[in-house]
Protein backbone atom coordinates (compact mmCIF):
# COMPACT_ATOMS: atom_id res chain seq x y z
CA UNK A 1 0.00 0.00 0.00
CA UNK A 2 1.33 3.97 -0.57
CA UNK A 3 1.11 6.63 1.13
CA UNK A 4 -1.27 9.44 -0.77
CA UNK A 5 -2.44 12.66 0.39
CA UNK A 6 -5.69 14.29 1.11
CA UNK A 7 -6.61 14.71 -2.22
CA UNK A 8 -5.05 10.99 -3.29
CA UNK A 9 -2.03 11.46 -4.74
CA UNK A 10 1.24 9.33 -3.80
CA UNK A 11 3.73 10.89 -1.76
CA UNK A 12 7.39 10.66 -2.39
CA UNK A 13 10.48 12.07 -0.82
CA UNK A 14 11.54 15.51 -1.66
CA UNK A 15 7.95 16.76 -2.77
CA UNK A 16 6.94 19.77 -0.98
CA UNK A 17 3.49 19.43 0.67
CA UNK A 18 1.29 21.77 2.68
CA UNK A 19 0.00 20.90 6.24
CA UNK A 20 -1.31 22.91 9.23
CA UNK A 21 1.35 24.45 11.67
CA UNK A 22 2.32 23.01 14.90
CA UNK A 23 -1.01 24.84 16.86
CA UNK A 24 -2.93 22.88 14.90
CA UNK A 25 -5.35 25.27 14.21
CA UNK A 26 -4.13 28.57 12.51
CA UNK A 27 -1.99 28.40 9.06
CA UNK A 28 -0.42 26.37 6.40
CA UNK A 29 3.12 25.41 6.70
CA UNK A 30 4.75 24.12 3.17
CA UNK A 31 7.21 21.67 3.99
CA UNK A 32 9.34 18.84 2.27
CA UNK A 33 9.22 15.27 2.60
CA UNK A 34 11.84 13.63 4.29
CA UNK A 35 10.80 10.31 4.86
CA UNK A 36 7.96 8.04 4.56
CA UNK A 37 6.85 5.85 7.29
CA UNK A 38 3.60 3.18 7.05
CA UNK A 39 1.25 5.79 8.46
CA UNK A 40 2.70 9.34 8.65
CA UNK A 41 5.22 11.66 6.69
CA UNK A 42 8.45 13.06 8.45
CA UNK A 43 8.70 16.67 6.92
CA UNK A 44 11.49 19.28 6.87
CA UNK A 45 10.88 23.22 7.51
CA UNK A 46 12.56 25.70 8.53
CA UNK A 47 11.53 27.39 12.16
CA UNK A 48 13.22 30.52 12.56
CA UNK A 49 17.33 29.51 12.22
CA UNK A 50 16.76 25.83 12.41
CA UNK A 51 15.86 22.98 11.12
CA UNK A 52 12.83 21.02 12.03
CA UNK A 53 11.02 17.61 11.46
CA UNK A 54 7.16 17.52 12.09
CA UNK A 55 5.32 14.24 11.62
CA UNK A 56 2.26 14.26 9.87
CA UNK A 57 -0.62 11.45 9.17
CA UNK A 58 -0.69 10.66 5.43
CA UNK A 59 -4.18 12.26 4.94
CA UNK A 60 -3.31 15.26 6.73
CA UNK A 61 -0.83 16.86 3.98
CA UNK A 62 -1.30 18.27 0.67
CA UNK A 63 1.24 18.00 -2.41
CA UNK A 64 2.14 21.68 -3.47
CA UNK A 65 2.54 21.86 -7.20
CA UNK A 66 5.79 24.06 -8.32
CA UNK A 67 4.50 26.89 -10.09
CA UNK A 68 7.30 28.29 -12.88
Amino acid sequence: MTARDCTGRELKVGQKVAHTDNSQYRGLTVSVVKRVLPKMVELDHRAWTTVSLTRREHGYVAIVEDIQ
